[in-house]
């Protein structure tokens, strides 16, 4: 009886074999549009999206996860003509992402054959909620003045003989928080006892003298980030300049400070016609020292500032044909000047 050939359905087997290994060797998975930095969650209304190509056989899913062995995934929605994609921006990824420190993910791909490819890792960090700025008030006998971003504010001008303290509130997550009081060439830290999320800093009679003799009172916790730091402008006693009387060129509807007055008295004019004026005098804080008055080439206008009397005189109103119109102005001090 003749042998039965066992030798073909084994080469047929093997065949198969090599043909399906082979099959599965050409799978390949190919990512585009990953960014060379990525941080979760992204900046609102920021869009990502991976495209990613798969070839080689039957695909039968695609999905993300931070690695093969993961049992959490987000599928990849078909595009067509063997393309996948997923829009980082989608809530789910960062659910799926989310860690204290930032990580990897890859995108994977199963063939119907039951293959898997990965692609190269990604890299990604998470962003954390920024730390709040801290908040400044500035405590005087009456009230609390409650500061804007970097102190710009109208409360940020401040007679300092009326000043009590200035309060720092700081993010309860600052670990140590400190400040620094800068006045002239004086740098103060003060440092917050352990646990405290605010500071009340005292203003002493030294500290109130300094503040006058240098205008500007700094109170900073980081003066590289926005709300950081606040500069506190000390008011004026008096308009501090040389002499008796000074002059100066507004032009029409412009408005300028006075000389002596370290930006917190302005004149503003409006209009010059037919050799006239509008004419107001406010100061920083904002308060009215002389009302909207018209005003004509000699007219004078008394005014008081803080322990002075003063007079404005219109000198001269010009009309240009061309150019801007011009008044010039003389400032004169009628009180005696008193001693810092």
């Amino acid at each position: 009886m003749p042998r039965a050939n066992t030798s073909l359905p084994c080469l047929l087997m093997l065949a198969a074999l090599l043909f399906a290994r082979t099959t599965a060797a050409q799978m390949t998975i190919h990512v585009e549009g990953i960014p060379d930095r990525l941080a979760f969650p992204l900046e609102e209304g920021t869009n990502v999206v991976l495209t990613v190509m798969v070839e080689g056989g039957g695909i039968e899913s695609v999905w993300l996860a931070r690695s093969a062995g993961s049992r959490e995934r987000l599928a990849l929605a078909a595009a067509g003509g063997g393309r996948y994609q997923i829009n980082l921006a989608d809530p789910r990824v960062v659910d799926l992402l989310r860690s204290a420190a930032g990580g990897q993910f890859q995108i994977l791909a199963r063939s119907t054959a039951g293959q898997t490819v990965a692609s190269v890792p990604i890299r990604y960090g998470m962003r954390h909620a920024a730390l709040r700025a801290p908040r400044f008030s500035v405590l005087t006998r009456d009230q609390r003045h409650v500061l804007g971003d970097d102190g710009r504010s109208t409360g940020s001008w401040f007679a300092p003989e009326e000043v009590e303290a200035i309060e720092v509130w700081f993010d309860e997550r600052v670990a140590s928080p400190s400040v620094e009081l800068l006045v002239g060439r004086e740098r103060r830290p003060i440092v917050a006892p352990d646990g405290a999320t605010s500071l009340a800093l005292p203003l002493t009679a030294e500290l109130r003298a300094l503040w006058k003799q240098h205008d500007t009172l700094i109170v900073q916790h980081d003066p590289f980030v926005r709300g950081g730091r606040v500069a506190l402008r000390a008011v004026p006693e008096r308009l501090d300049f040389p002499g008796t009387s000074v002059t100066l060129i507004v032009q029409q509807f412009q408005a300028r400070e006075l000389p002596g007055s370290h930006g917190f008295v302005r004149v503003h004019l409006d209009d010059i016609a037919a050799w006239r004026t509008l004419l107001t005098l406010t100061t920083a804080r904002p308060t009215i020292l002389l009302d909207t008055a018209p005003a004509r080439r000699g007219d004078v206008f008394p005014f008081a500032f803080g322990r002075e009397q003063y007079r404005l005189t219109v000198e001269r109103l010009v009309n240009r044909l061309f150019g801007n119109d011009f008044a010039l102005l003389r400032i004169e001090r009628l009180a005696p000047v008193r001693p810092k």
